[in-house]
């Protein structure tokens, strides 16, 4: 397949990965997909530690983060690290189009924060929140603190050259770690605390700031998206999922054309975290089991949380998605 690495490098941008990588061994690692540069991506999708030398028991284990430059001293924090190694490669080819994709390693386990953080959310207040896990807390700290120093660097970086972000997140916390109340569940579950993400772009002079779309959009979106942006023809030789956003971003009160979101979960993240499937369309949401062909219907609308079971009340609107749903993944 024809990676959105491969699009932008064959356009003339210089291409950085930085980060977690976890899509397969070494002859599919980032530097055959398209990056130039490949910083700490390997095959596993958490590190064995998050402080330097970021291995466990002295190293050569399976978790170790393979291919991350020398240098560092004990103890400096993974999450800093990487966004040292983009600021890095920003400064030394300023004067280039690129294209970088900085995948933190965190918010994952091992559940580890920076000692500094750590000790500031330990001080802190516990009673009544959903959220207690003060290291969890430290982690999301250091992300969000990084990614202000990223936005900095590429201030000074871009200059006055049009500049696209895009900040998203893979899935929701993984419970019982953390907590994505109001939203049902989390990681390895089709509800919407395993699914619904932040997402937010920044691209000055063509993006207003404080826009807020409601639209339904997916990560298969950001492919088309960044081509349109850029006025980069979409690869011919595959399907690709997803559309352009720009017309949302840029106009954040038009609505996209009407379409069903997907998602296909054959496996068994733990025990209880059964093999499904889901469709969106427009306010509903179906979840099918696959074991026992148990199926859910939610109106996300009314009811985010999913707390209410729609399937027999509104038969004719869950036999229509799951026929949707199946057909989909016949096709």
């Amino acid at each position: 397949l024809t990676t959105l690495a491969e699009i932008m490098q064959r356009d003339g941008y210089h291409t950085f990965h930085v980060g977690k990588w976890h899509l397969g061994d070494e002859p599919f690692y980032p530097r055959r997909q398209g990056f130039d540069v490949n910083i700490a991506g390997h095959s596993k999708g958490a590190p064995a530690s998050y402080f330097h030398p970021y291995q466990k028991d002295g190293g050569k284990g399976l978790w170790d983060v393979l291919n991350m430059p020398p240098g560092g001293e004990e103890g400096d924090y993974l999450t800093d690290r990487l966004t040292d190694e983009a600021i890095s490669l920003l400064a030394a080819d300023s004067a280039e189009p690129f294209f970088l994709y900085l995948s933190f390693y965190a918010v994952h386990t091992p559940i580890m924060g920076r000692p500094d953080l750590l000790e500031h959310y330990k001080a802190k207040d516990l009673e009544g929140l959903h959220h207690t896990n003060a290291a969890y807390a430290a982690m999301v700290h250091a992300v969000d603190e990084n990614v202000g120093r990223l936005m900095e660097a590429i201030r000074a970086a871009a200059g006055d050259r049009p500049t696209m972000v895009l900040l998203t997140s893979d899935n929701g916390g993984l419970v019982p770690t953390t907590s994505n109340a109001p939203l049902r569940l989390g990681k390895g579950w089709v509800y919407e605390g395993g699914i619904r993400e932040p997402f937010i772009a920044w691209y000055p002079g063509v993006i207003s700031a404080g826009g807020v779309s409601s639209e339904v959009i997916t990560t298969n979106d950001i492919l088309p998206t960044i081509c349109g942006a850029t006025g980069t023809p979409l690869p011919h030789d595959q399907v690709v999922d997803g559309v352009n956003l720009m017309p949302i971003l840029t106009h954040p009160g038009t609505s996209l054309s009407k379409r069903n979101v997907y998602w296909h979960y054959p496996h068994y993240h733990t025990p209880q975290k059964r093999p499904s499937g889901a469709v969106r369309s427009g306010r509903y949401k179906l979840i099918e089991w696959f074991e026992t062909g148990d199926i859910e219907l939610y109106d996300l609308v009314d009811d985010p949380g999913e707390q209410n079971n729609l399937a027999d009340a509104e038969s004719e609107t869950a036999a229509m998605l799951l026929a949707d749903l199946r057909q989909w993944r016949t096709d």
